[in-house]
């Protein structure tokens, strides 16, 4: 298999005032949650572009969400979720890249961007192999940031998934497993769904180097003040 031939996906919601990240507000303003989950999607993206690998956006469709999301992705190709649950969208997503001609594709969520290019290869070496492989990005709320296989003929291990929940990555990993397939698990990646994963990312974006997490910290550079401060204010006020 040439890497050529393996498809790495963005599998995201697009970065709109009112309709992603919605668990982070009242902590946020619902624009302030759009523009973190912008700067999220434009850093993970920055982090896939370094693994030779095709990328794609597949977005949850929704009025101007192509035109955003083709603005902010460049040349990287875009197209629409299809399905009316989550554990479909997920199936015809790799459906799709199967018929555009790969034969191994990984998508991952636009929610972890602390994500490090080395993850990326690890994938990349296992879904590379001849045995039936499915690669698992844990996070670190027992869900999953990264989900990939070789084999994008036989994905109906993949169907009633509770995606969202707390057992998402032992319910891929034991019916993978029954489905006959290897399981490769990749390191544990924190996501941002919570205020406290806020300040963690914060934190995050301070301790790494310059060339990481860029656009989270340009938000953080416009907004962190204002933030931090209104919740140090409003505790305060409550004693």
């Amino acid at each position: 298999m040439t890497l050529s031939k393996i498809a790495q996906v963005l599998f995201t919601r697009v970065p709109i005032s009112g309709k992603t990240k919605k668990r982070l507000t009242p902590f946020l303003t619902a624009q302030q949650a759009a523009d973190l989950h912008q700067g999220m999607i434009l850093d993970t993206m920055s982090v896939m572009k370094k693994v030779r690998a095709d990328v794609f956006i597949c977005y949850e469709p929704a009025a101007g969400a192509e035109q955003l999301l083709k603005t902010l992705a460049g040349k990287t190709r875009v197209y629409p979720q299809r399905g009316r649950t989550l554990d479909r969208r997920v199936i015809n997503c790799l459906v799709d890249l199967r018929q555009r001609g790969y034969r191994a594709a990984y998508f991952i969520v636009s929610d972890s961007p602390s994500v490090k290019p080395g993850y990326l290869q690890q994938a990349i070496r296992a879904l590379s192999g001849p045995h039936p492989v499915v690669v698992i990005g844990p996070s670190h709320d027992r869900g999953a940031y990264l989900l990939g296989t070789n084999r994008l003929e036989d994905l109906g291990f993949l169907e009633h998934i509770p995606w969202g929940e707390d057992r998402v990555f032992h319910l891929l990993a034991s019916q993978s497993l029954l489905a006959g397939y290897r399981v490769r698990p990749l390191p544990i990646v924190k996501d941002i769904d919570k205020r406290q994963d806020v300040y963690w990312l914060f934190e995050e974006a301070v301790r790494v180097s310059s060339k990481e997490l860029k656009h989270v910290k340009n938000f953080f550079r416009v907004f962190g003040k204002s933030i931090f401060y209104a919740h140090v204010t409003k505790q305060a006020l409550a004693r």
